[in-house]
């Protein structure tokens, strides 16, 4: 049996090798596309004749030569070095939109795009996400299309620059100190798994919804940020020898910083779908990943 085809953007990133290692186990046929200059370290682990990667300026031949049924666009600038507000909208409206035009002219049945649940204001990411979820609503006559708003998700693999992942390596690297903000705000973390469940849930019920849907990807439970690292700092500190002072209040919070994310998951949890363990039990997963490798 032919296995089916998803095109995956974004493939070499975080959520991307979540999503493509899942979609192999499950007998999926992935092909990647990725910057020609990306790492494609988190692949270590996998081995499969069913993954192919293609450069993004292969994207036509990667739709020609698989025709894909699916696509997933995880693909996204996050301007945390200093790009061009040029750059972040190319990236995350005009190769989104790219994708898109290219899905519609090769007959994708499906495809998912990547948003975030931060409110448009925030800073120029959540902008730019928002807007290219406009463009995709407004032209979804021709294709399914299911929006993704992902809460702040973590996990194994994740890029050292990214808030979660900065802070454990900063205490397993023993620094003498961490600046924090008074990290009162609440969030809704969420781990990788549970969003790559979320993915293929609503994928698995396709045939049930109609041209275009947006789905709030989260636990459901909001927590303060300040409980969340001590969790973090509890177990780091059982496992590691580290003498790191949080410095809560240090930082100003960014202008506009929403205090209490807006957010609905009971559609997502409708079709079927809840979170695997709680955050307690995700980061003692992480904190053993990292104690193994060293």
């Amino acid at each position: 049996m032919k296995s089916q085809i998803i095109l995956l953007t974004g493939a070499s990133g975080f959520l991307g090798y979540h999503l493509a290692k899942t979609l192999l186990s499950n007998g999926y046929k992935v092909v990647g596309i990725k910057r020609r200059n990306s790492s494609l370290w988190r692949y270590n682990d996998v081995k499969s004749d069913n993954l192919e990667f293609y450069d993004i300026e292969d994207l036509q031949k990667a739709f020609s030569d698989n025709m894909p049924e699916c696509v997933i666009h995880t693909a996204c600038l996050y301007g945390r070095s200093g790009e061009s507000l040029v750059e972040i909208v190319e990236a995350n409206v005009m190769f989104g939109l790219e994708v898109f035009e290219m899905a519609k002219k090769y007959k994708v049945q499906t495809f998912f795009n990547t948003d975030t649940l931060l409110k448009e204001n925030i800073n120029d990411y959540a902008l730019s996400k928002r807007q290219l979820t406009q463009w995709l609503e407004r032209n979804s006559s021709s294709i399914q299309i299911f929006n993704m708003k992902i809460e702040h998700m973590y996990g194994l693999k994740d890029d050292n620059k990214k808030f979660i992942s900065w802070f454990i390596h900063e205490l397993v690297n023993n620094a003498k100190q961490i600046d924090l903000t008074s990290c009162e705000q609440k969030r809704d973390f969420i781990y990788i798994d549970d969003v790559v469940s979320a993915f293929l849930t609503v994928y698995s019920n396709r045939k049930s919804l109609g041209k275009f849907a947006q789905f709030d990807v989260g636990t459901g439970e909001q927590i303060v940020l300040k409980d969340f690292l001590l969790e973090i700092y509890k177990q780091c500190k059982a496992k590691f020898d580290f003498n790191t002072f949080l410095n809560f209040g240090a930082k100003k919070m960014r202008n506009g910083e929403t205090m209490e994310i807006i957010e609905n998951v009971e559609p997502l949890k409708n079709l079927g779908w809840k979170p695997a363990n709680n955050y307690k039990y995700n980061i003692t997963t992480i904190v053993d990943e990292i104690g193994g490798a060293l």
